[in-house]
């Protein structure tokens, strides 16, 4: 079989072959011979003494002696005797060593003035047909391209790094990302990504700033009154939150913010929004704290609408309190759900309990001591000191004051009403006539007419019905 012929050796016979070779006149050989030898020791120099191996290759390239350059060459000793074949490249070994100066080189100018350099002798030495030297200066034109590229970079990320530090420090990370889209296309490829990444980053942080900033307003302002105070310059710096077209990314708790604050102004204009705050507080269960921060909100606004209500059910006849109290019934349903939902979550014993009942108590009631009242005047009427027995009765009734905030407007009513006939009564009882009853009653007859009171008939007969009509005067 014939000999296996490896592929390298292959490629670096065809390289020697399409290489000139120039054989040397033995009248030439002095200068040659110095020129062959040093561009050979510079050859073994090139990584470990790169300096000196291009005062070698340079002082054979300055010599105006030595006019052959990038080729294989043997010198005639003597007639017909011929040295070895040298490898004479003296651009191209300098070029190499220019290289290796320029990638130990630390300053960026330097090392361009080096490639510069490297870049040329490759150039003279593709232009004398040495065709390593060719993917060599593509190599180094590269490495050119690269640094200029840095270079120019380094001129001018100053102030495009302030403009985009400005834009960040403003909340405006929209028009941040889009000054580095813009504007930052001098920078490298992974730089750039790099200012976009930060750009998201700094948005990230600033949203987490501004929403802890407004779990703390709205721990500062947990009663409804207080909310809707706030001037509105004062509410838009206290629950301030960045504008949403300036942002490149968002989250939950942002989003949260936002639309709480939507429900906050909804409030601050008079509109009903408890049910909306309880959703927020339910959606607010997996971040934990702002629940905890909303809560007694939510709850000032339940509170503060169940006494709404019982405040107009305090004069309010029966059929119209009926429908307050299942007015009052739906909000305490509400929140009963909101609660079970939040009992039913890892936020279970972190909010207060709250006292719904008592709420509820304020509600008015209805008096049960008319039947019994009237039986007693009726007794009354019958003893044999009929005016002691009365004053027992007025006495009685006077001691349901201590009730009187918690009763419904028939009661009151009624209750005044037995007070007028008790008194009637007595007084009539001890013969004075009905102008001495109507005017010592006056201070009663005055409450019966603000409590709405009628001239309806009286079991008491003519003489009681006189003094209602004459106090209602």
């Amino acid at each position: 079989p014939g000999t296996v012929v490896e592929p390298m050796k292959i490629l670096l016979l065809a390289l020697i072959l399409a290489q000139d070779s120039k054989t040397i006149p033995q009248a030439h050989k002095r200068d040659y011979i110095s020129a062959a030898d040093n561009c050979r020791k510079a050859k073994k120099l090139v990584e470990s003494d790169p300096k000196e191996a291009v005062r070698l290759l340079t002082a054979i390239l300055d010599n105006s002696e030595i006019e052959e350059r990038e080729c294989r060459l043997r010198i005639e000793m003597r007639p017909g005797t011929y040295s070895r074949w040298y490898e004479f490249y003296p651009y191209h070994f300098r070029a190499r060593a220019y290289l290796v100066l320029a990638d130990k080189s630390a300053e960026t100018a330097s090392r361009i003035k080096l490639l510069e350099k490297s870049e040329k002798d490759f150039a003279d030495s593709v232009s004398r047909n040495l065709p390593p030297s060719k993917s060599k200066l593509a190599a180094v034109r590269e490495k050119l391209r690269v640094l200029r590229n840095e270079q120019l970079a380094a001129e001018k990320e100053p102030p495009f790094r302030k403009e985009w530090r400005t834009l960040l420090d403003e909340g405006r990370f929209t028009a941040a990302k889009a000054h580095v889209e813009s504007s930052g296309g001098f920078l490298p490829a992974g730089k750039r990504e790099k200012y976009l990444s930060d750009t998201k980053t700094e948005c990230k942080k600033a949203l987490g700033t501004a929403t802890r900033s407004f779990y703390l307003a709205l721990k500062d302002y947990p009663e409804t009154g207080t909310l809707s105070r706030l001037s509105s310059s004062e509410f838009n710096l206290r629950f301030r939150l960045p504008d949403e077209r300036d942002l490149v990314s968002t989250t939950y708790n942002y989003s949260w913010c936002r639309s709480v604050r939507s429900t906050l102004e909804r409030m601050r204009s008079g509109e009903d929004v408890l049910q909306r705050l309880l959703t927020h507080g339910i959606e607010a269960i997996p971040m934990m704290g702002p629940l905890v921060f909303l809560e007694p909100l939510a709850w000032s606004t339940a509170r503060d609408q169940v006494m709404a209500i019982t405040g107009k059910a305090k004069n309010a006849p029966r059929k119209e309190r009926d429908a307050l109290r299942l007015e009052a019934d739906r909000v305490r349903k509400a929140w009963e759900e909101f609660t079970a939902k939040v009992g039913e979550s890892k936020m279970r014993g972190k909010i207060p309990a709250r006292d719904f009942a008592s709420l509820m108590a304020r509600f008015p009631v209805v008096w049960e001591g008319a039947p019994a009242t009237r039986k007693a005047i009726e007794t009354g009427l019958q003893s044999e000191t009929p005016q002691t027995a009365l004053a027992t009765v007025e006495k009685g009734l006077a001691g349901e004051r201590k009730i009187w905030e918690r009763l419904a407007i028939e009661s009151r009513r009624e209750i005044v009403r037995l007070q007028i006939t008790a008194g009637a009564l007595r007084i009539l009882a001890g013969f004075e006539s009905v102008e001495d009853a109507v005017e010592k009653l006056g201070p009663l007859g005055r409450k019966w007419k603000q409590l709405g009171g009628s001239n309806s008939p009286s079991p008491f007969g003519p003489r009681v019905d006189k003094v209602f009509r004459k106090l209602l005067r």
